[in-house]
């Protein structure tokens, strides 16, 4: 399994609204939060 992207963000209603999109090296090594809350929308991938 591989993260292809994460985007950190909101939700509008029912609307996803991203607000920032994770590069590869912040999902390299898994997600790290570092202790502030989040809300990520996750696309995975499998090969």
């Amino acid at each position: 399994m591989q993260m292809l992207k994460v985007e950190a963000g909101r939700y509008d209603g029912e609307t996803w609204v991203p607000t920032r999109l994770w590069n590869g090296d912040e999902t390299d090594n898994g997600l790290n939060f570092g202790g502030k809350g989040s809300l990520l929308h996750v696309k995975v991938g499998t090969f």
